[in-house]
């Protein structure tokens, strides 16, 4: 495999606070990689600082070997970097499809291109016809975030980087939700970044896993590898092995 995205010494201060510290974090094209840590431990911030939503204090950025340190949002996904936003932002007025639409447009300029590659994507998520034309005031959160994820994808990214795509779902939902990604990632052939803070989640979907603490990484390995590691288990669990 070849190195799709990498940071060097990438670092993040707010204030006196340093948020993101010296960060060193690989991803190789093809795969499902997992970023997981405790609330507050600098993952989102390294994917702003990654995504251009906000620019590093010190190091660089690469994408397939091209600098693309501080590149603001729209301009990296122009060249393939995607994301999806942990917050989710309610599109009360418009249809679903229109909101994935109006994502169409930023690559293409053609209204029924942007409709039909719309409603191809909705359709691999599992939207009905019926799904697509109602109002973002009347889709629950899992459809919320589904549309969040469509309006990424449909930019056709190389590198998508999802946000806590999994929080406040249930249980049943998270397990749907991890099928419908592996189908995404293997379909459209899209390496993924997967920030999450739950465990069993990324354990479930991720081929590799990074773990941050303290605004550091402290960990990569395989999901099983990072299950034993004995940092990784005092992080989560308060307990020394």
């Amino acid at each position: 495999m070849s190195t799709l995205l990498e940071t060097r010494k990438l670092t993040k201060r707010f204030g006196g606070i340093i948020a993101v510290k010296e960060v060193d974090f690989k991803v190789e094209k093809g795969v499902i990689k997992g970023l997981i840590g405790p609330n507050g431990s600098g993952k989102t911030t390294l994917i702003n600082c990654i995504t251009g939503v906000h620019r590093p204090d010190e190091g660089r950025v690469f994408f397939e070997s091209r600098d693309i340190t501080g590149l603001p949002p729209h301009r990296a996904a122009k060249i393939g970097v995607a994301r999806t936003w942990q917050i989710v932002r309610p599109f009360k007025k418009m249809t679903v499809l229109e909101a994935v639409m109006t994502s169409a447009l930023i690559r293409v300029k053609d209204l029924s291109v942007a409709r039909s590659e719309a409603v191809d994507v909705l359709k691999l998520l599992g939207f009905t016809e019926e799904l697509m034309n109602r109002r973002g005031s009347d889709i629950t959160l899992v459809q919320h975030k589904l549309v969040d994820l469509a309006r990424a994808i449909v930019l056709k990214p190389k590198l998508l980087f999802i946000d806590e795509i999994a929080a406040g779902l249930r249980p049943v939902e998270v397990e749907g939700l991890i099928d419908l990604l592996r189908r995404v990632h293997r379909e459209l052939d899209i390496t993924m970044v997967v920030v999450e803070h739950l465990m069993t989640f990324i354990m479930k979907l991720s081929d590799e896993i990074a773990v941050m603490h303290e605004g550091q990484l402290i960990a990569e390995g395989s999901p099983e590898e990072v299950a034993k590691n004995p940092r990784v288990v005092e992080v989560y669990l308060g307990m020394r092995v």
